[in-house]
């Protein structure tokens, strides 16, 4: 065989394979799409977002800057006291996942009270503030919501914050 007889063939090799892959890659996407389970291709914040109990609303941090200043609004820190301490938003009451029986019951007259609890956590990566939406829910409160975003976006967007030193002053 030739050189060029030779390149030709493997040519021919190449583009078959590139032509098998890209049919591979057409079918998984519609297989994907038809399919009941299927995962979306771009994430979006909603697909992100993880399950909470049918009693709790998601809340965006600009939602959630808007009940800030109201009355009656709690937000509740999610995070271990360590995390709190270091920083949250201003007003925001220290309710982690791990000591929710002992604290909720300290903070439960506050808490009946108030007309909307806004749990959240560091941001969207953690499931602590859905997990605590879902103990407030199960626990018999109605008012919950979750700010998805979390405390990253939150001190990213320049909104009230303090810290445990902050509040010692």
């Amino acid at each position: 065989m030739t050189k060029k007889a030779d390149l030709d063939e493997a040519t021919t090799v190449l583009l078959g394979a590139a032509a098998i892959v890209v049919l591979a890659v057409c079918v998984g996407l519609v297989v994907n799409h038809l399919s009941s389970d299927g995962l979306p291709l771009f994430a979006s914040q909603h697909s992100l977002r993880p399950p909470v109990s049918a009693g709790a609303t998601y809340m965006s941090i600009d939602e959630a800057r808007e009940f800030l200043d109201e009355q009656g609004a709690i937000f509740l820190d999610a995070r271990p006291a360590a995390a709190f301490d270091e920083g949250h938003i201003e007003g925001a009451v220290s309710l982690p996942v791990e000591d929710f029986a002992e604290t909720e019951a300290a903070l439960r007259d506050a808490l009946r009270g108030a007309t909307v609890l806004i749990c959240y956590c560091d941001g969207i990566d953690c499931e602590q503030g859905a997990q605590l939406a879902d103990q407030l829910v199960n626990a018999g409160y109605y008012n919950v919501a979750l700010m998805f975003e979390g405390w990253e976006e939150w001190e990213r967007a320049g909104y009230p914050a303090s810290s445990a030193a902050e509040e010692r002053q």
